[in-house]
């Protein structure tokens, strides 16, 4: 039940009595989130010391607002569970499946991640594209009243009290560190989700899900037994990934210049 002024108090109060400092925001750790551009597909694959193959498949949403949060969150909840129905029950590709929005400093994405003993990990991203070629039907199929409950779910969740003391500390945590102070986050994204119309949702859903123009990156690891030929388009170090930074760097400045 506090706001914002009780817990900056009660956070100088803490930092009094340790005789802490914050840290410079200069030397605070930060997440560096590279930015892909339309239409870009980036594909990363090694071999790993582990009996599964791996996919983490990652769409680029763009840059983060609360409505667009409230957007693709909603999109998220539509397709999560025909994502798991299809590659996890169907198919049995693997014993993790899951599909989720997540955020990155301020960068928000859409994930998809499957680990398998069965199959390969390229295999695995031919599935995955397989189901997004048809998620459409998902936004198609989607009546006003299936539309209430996953946005009535959603508030639900979001205005949720935590139960113990570890969970207020967590929520309180995550608000100073990740949220920059803004007490109030949950709120406002609750308030972006009363507000959000049903074609918009859709026609979020439909551009992040099936538009080739949407930026994507898909790492594909290898289980220490597995034998598939890693095609030429895929990169395999860290080195490869630096040197398509700096190539493509190089590309752009000759052509604006």
């Amino acid at each position: 039940n506090w706001n914002p002024a009780q817990a900056r108090k009660s956070l100088d109060i803490v930092l009094e009595e340790i005789k802490g400092r914050p840290l410079p925001e200069a030397e605070r750790y930060k997440e560096v989130v590279g930015i892909l551009d339309p239409g870009e597909k980036i594909r990363f694959s090694r071999k790993i010391a582990d009996n599964n193959n791996s996919l983490y498949y990652s769409l680029q949403v763009g840059e983060r607002s609360f409505e667009k949060q409230a957007r693709i969150s909603l999109v998220a909840s539509i397709v999560e569970s025909d994502f798991y129905t299809q590659m996890r029950t169907n198919q049995q590709l693997g014993y993790i499946v899951w599909s989720f929005q997540n955020r990155v400093e301020e960068r928000l994405f859409f994930k998809m991640i499957i680990q398998s003993a069965g199959y390969g990990p390229f295999e695995l991203q031919k599935r995955v594209e397989a189901w997004l070629e048809t998620s459409d039907r998902l936004f198609n199929q989607l009546s006003d009243e299936e539309f209430e409950k996953h946005r009535n779910s959603m508030i639900v969740s979001l205005e949720k009290k935590s139960d113990s003391i570890a969970e207020v500390a967590g929520d309180l945590y995550y608000h100073a560190v990740d949220e920059k102070g803004d007490f109030d986050y949950k709120k406002k994204l609750v308030q972006a989700v009363k507000k959000v119309k049903k074609e918009e949702v859709i026609q979020t859903g439909l551009r992040i899900l099936q538009d080739p123009q949407v930026a994507r990156s898909v790492i594909l690891m290898r289980s220490r037994s597995n034998k598939d030929e890693v095609p030429a388009d895929v990169l395999t170090t860290v080195e490869q990934f630096k040197e398509r930074k700096a190539k493509h760097a190089g590309m752009a400045e000759k052509e604006g210049s």
